[in-house]
């Protein structure tokens, strides 16, 4: 009768999921033997989970109330020596021919030790799986191999989803071979190789949203996204990258875009002089590349 109970708390504790109540079941029954206690304690109260048990459907209308306590109460000490109980075996866990040992090991071994959590999620799929004394049971028309089999895959698929992205393997770019004039730009990312108009062998570099290109003859063209051009020249200083361009910029892989400093020779002139005031319009703002620098 204890393993019916358990099925009739599970009914019940299914049924408040159903009426979106499954939070307050829990509140005021938080687990089976909390529920067993206040639903049983006595002749009243088992008379209420009587009729609240026809209220739900979950046993069927025509149901008398001693067919009731001889399906779920008559082994409790206080309903032995009722009427209703007059005769019924009060052996409280019959494992009889409806119930079937459960003998696969390694799912004896995950209820041992995962009782609980595991337990929880078992009795979901597989509702009247139950401890009988030192033995595990569960109703025959259970599929319990087949739920078992289910929640193996379940948990190596979330395995392998949980793995450390680091254990994957890591695809390298194939790596662009630079002409011997540009081995100064290998350090460079995102570099590629390929020719100007006049089929003149080039190397184009991104700098952010705007592109930078170098040609044989140290010469530099910075283009804007917005397709301005600003020329320049570029060289190798103890192999590091220096690129500079015709509006008084440099960039350099310390320093980034920098603005170059010139000697004024007529500071006595008027600052309104054209020739010293540094006009900059909206095009004038470069795109550092030094994070494109490995």
């Amino acid at each position: 009768m204890a393993l019916d109970r358990q099925q009739l708390y599970l009914k019940f504790k299914n049924k408040a999921k159903e009426l979106n109540k499954e939070t307050e079941f829990n509140s005021v029954y938080p687990d089976i033997n909390t529920w067993v206690l206040t639903r049983f304690r006595n002749e009243e109260n088992t008379e209420i989970t009587f009729n609240n048990s026809k209220t739900h459907n979950i046993i069927l209308n025509d149901w008398t109330i001693k067919q009731f306590y001889q399906k779920y109460a008559c082994d409790l000490d206080w309903a032995k020596n009722l009427e209703y109980c007059k005769g019924v075996n009060n052996d409280p866990n019959p494992i009889d021919n409806t119930w079937e040992t459960i003998t696969n090991s390694e799912l004896l071994k995950k209820l041992e030790s995962g009782i609980g959590d595991f337990y929880n999620k078992i009795k979901t799929g597989v509702p009247s799986i139950a401890k009988d004394g030192s033995k595990w049971v569960y109703k025959k028309i259970d599929d319990l191999e087949k739920w078992w089999e289910k929640y193996q895959k379940e948990h190596s698929k979330k395995s392998e989803e949980n793995k450390p992205i680091e254990n994957k393997p890591i695809e390298n770019k194939p790596t662009v071979v630079l002409p011997n004039w540009a081995t100064c730009l290998k350090n460079l990312k995102e570099v590629n190789v390929s020719r100007d108009i006049d089929n003149v062998e080039i190397v184009r570099v991104p700098f952010a949203n705007d592109k930078g290109y170098f040609w044989p003859t140290k010469e530099f063209l910075y283009k804007y996204k917005s397709g301005k051009e600003i020329n320049g020249s570029w060289s190798c200083d103890n192999n590091s990258l220096i690129i500079k361009t015709d509006d008084g910029q440099m960039w350099s892989k310390t320093s980034g875009w920098e603005t170059l400093v010139r000697r004024n020779n007529n500071n006595n002139n008027n600052n309104n002089n054209n020739n010293n005031i540094n006009y900059q319009d909206d095009y004038t703002t470069y795109d550092d590349n030094e994070n494109n620098y490995e």
